[in-house]
């Protein structure tokens, strides 16, 4: 067969082909990490190294990223210095190899926060994973939008804003993790988000197992936007200060999250589940649960628009303790509005036991048959001369169903045992209503309108004094019932 010669151009295409090829191979296939890194130019982002190791001192100026199909491996006892601004932004994969004696530590270079790691959604499913890592002086310290590293053994010390961050549905697996002082180096606050230990929104839905947060400025857990989520074997301590939003130690917010596992001590609200968007739902459950020494409420459950009585049950708690609201272990005394708050929602609670506050035990206001208390306890509670809040049980404004309360006792109240003002058909069941020396117990009920103020299976026992406004209609039943 007759051949035909290349035209000229096309015999310098195929060379210049063949030696750029050769030349390829000249690469070197990783950094040794002495060198001082530098943003990349975007062209040069696409051929990035499929592997990168940085050891010993590194120093990133201002950004620096893994490119998809990349890995960046940190070896320990390296030390990244960041300087201001900077972050690492994975696109592919990072693999910090710390250890406990020997960890991977990310600091400020210039005394000027820098902004941490931030995991984007093409980094999904490639493997990340952070092990015995300490991050410094951060604005943000963990960033992520729709990924999920495997995290072991983080540390983040004073980070302005949030220690970590997560949107787009991301679903990290995090364990041992410590976060210290948020928010509490700020030069400036020009909005409510900072402060923020581990913030969980956008649908995200974290697996965390051993957390400790300690001196944070607003919040340690802020859980919101439709995230979920498992969290267990957590403590808090001291989360106060906030003058832009509620400081609490944990804030669940249109979330359906399982929180097991946790003492929150010294907030300014221990644990606040907050219902605002009817587009969606909050369900937050909460199992063996201890809150000391809140300054204005242990636990509080209520709905942002008060006027919306489509109540449901927005918050579980099992087995939870509330103890020391408002005393002098707070980091201010006698500023409590409750030990318990409900207001215009519904809850859920078994197995409670509230003692020394400084106010009510359990406030109620706009609740109705979405509450249920079975097993409720209250001890040494209320505020002297404070009209419903020397009661260990203050209820208000109840018009349609009743809250119900299966198993009550109340002891010890500067006031009334119950205090009850316009509650239509309050239900309580097997009430167990007791009397401690020198303590004065007695039940206040009043109402503008005909109403039976109990139902009872049981007979009320030791109760010292009734005291009944009228007008009211009580049925015989009710009556028998008071009899000692």
């Amino acid at each position: 067969m007759e051949t035909k010669p290349l035209p000229p151009i096309t015999g310098w295409f195929i060379l210049f082909l063949m030696v750029g090829t050769s030349m390829a191979g000249l690469v070197p296939a990783y950094d040794d990490g002495t060198s001082e890194l530098v943003e990349p130019e975007p062209s040069l982002l696409a051929e990035a190294r499929s592997q990168t190791t940085w050891t010993g001192s590194v120093t990133v100026t201002t950004t620096y990223t893994v490119s998809v199909f990349d890995e960046l491996i940190i070896s320990p006892c390296t030390e990244v210095e960041m300087g201001s601004g900077a972050r690492i932004y994975i696109e592919g994969r990072l693999t910090v190899e710390g250890t406990e004696t020997c960890p991977v530590v990310l600091t400020s270079l210039t005394g000027s926060d820098h902004e941490g790691i931030q995991f984007n959604s093409s980094s999904n499913n490639r493997g990340s994973k952070m092990d015995n890592l300490t991050i410094e002086n951060s604005v943000y310290g963990v960033t992520m939008y729709g990924s999920n590293p495997v995290i072991h053994n983080l540390t983040i010390l004073n980070p302005d804003r949030v220690g970590i961050d997560l949107f787009s549905s991301s679903s990290p697996l995090i364990y041992d993790l410590v976060i210290d002082q948020a928010g509490r180096s700020l030069p400036f606050q020009n909005d409510w988000r900072y402060g923020l230990g581990l913030s969980v929104g956008s649908g995200s839905t974290p697996l965390v197992d051993g957390a400790t947060f300690t001196d944070h400025l607003t919040r340690a857990i802020n859980i919101w936007g439709g995230s979920g989520g498992v969290f267990r074997n957590l403590v808090m301590s001291n989360i106060s200060g906030s003058s832009w939003v509620i400081s609490a130690g944990v804030w669940v917010e249109d979330s359906q999250p399982l929180l097991t596992d946790l003492t929150v001590d010294r907030a300014d609200h221990g644990i606040v589940v907050r219902h605002i968007d009817d587009g969606g739902y909050t369900r937050a459950v909460f199992r063996d649960c201890t809150v000391s020494n809140s300054m204005y409420r242990g636990v509080y459950v209520d709905k942002e628009n008060h006027s919306n009585y489509t109540n449901y049950e927005t918050a579980d708690f099992t087995n939870l303790t509330v103890r020391g609201t408002g005393t002098i272990g707070a980091t201010t005394a006698n500023l409590a509005y409750a030990a318990i708050d409900v207001n215009a929602t519904g809850a859920w609670f078994e197995n409670t036991l509230i003692e020394n506050s400084t106010s009510t035990g359990v406030r109620m206001y706009y609740a109705d048959s979405s509450t249920t208390f079975r097993n409720l306890t209250v001890r040494d509670s209320g505020d002297p001369g404070q009209g419903p809040h020397e009661a260990g049980l203050a209820i208000t404004w109840i018009f349609s169903s009743a809250p119900v309360f299966d198993g009550l006792e109340i002891s010890g109240s500067v006031g009334p045992g119950i205090h009850s003002y316009k509650a239509n058909g309050l239900e309580m069941i097997s009430i167990f209503t007791t009397i401690r020396e020198m303590a004065l117990i007695w039940i206040i009920l009043r109402s503008t309108s005909r109403v039976w103020f109990l139902k009872t299976t049981v007979n009320l026992v030791h109760i010292s004094r009734i005291t009944l406004t009228p007008p009211f209609v009580i049925s015989q039943h009710i009556i028998t019932a008071f009899r000692e």
